[in-house]
């Protein structure tokens, strides 16, 4: 088995556990109405896509020349159809960066294989280049 974790300041010791309680007290609250909860502007699992949104992104899909996609594995709705519609309907180019094949791997155009925090540094600095530098 593994050793257990330890802490830095004690590397004999395991980290000592925060509570609920403790971990609720330093969630960041909305300065506005002072009850709602901060968080990434982002969509977590099991959260719906707020509809403005969607109808936003997928007006800027169906102008897109390129879309990437980027470390998902394409099987959330609706947000997967955005690459598909751009491509269908104005033959937008789908770049796929990911370390595994998908399930919108056939539809790439180009699949760049490997971690995002590899790649995507790598693929701005090939691009910069061809644009004749930064």
């Amino acid at each position: 088995d593994a050793a257990p974790p330890s802490s830095s300041s004690s590397p004999s010791l395991p980290p000592r556990r925060e509570t609920k309680e403790e971990a609720l007290k330093n969630v960041p609250i909305c300065p506005i109405c002072k009850r709602g909860v901060l968080k990434p502007d982002g969509v977590y699992f099991g959260e719906a896509l707020p509809a403005r949104l969607f109808k936003a992104a997928m007006a800027k899909a169906l102008k897109a020349n390129v879309v990437l996609v980027v470390g998902t594995r394409g099987s959330v709705e609706p947000a997967r159809q955005l690459p598909l519609r751009a491509k269908r309907s104005n033959g937008a180019r789908i770049v796929e960066v990911n370390p595994r094949r998908t399930l919108l791997s056939k539809h790439a155009d180009i699949r760049l294989e490997g971690a995002s925090a590899t790649v995507l540094p790598e693929l701005l600095r090939r691009v910069l280049e061809l644009r004749g530098g930064p």
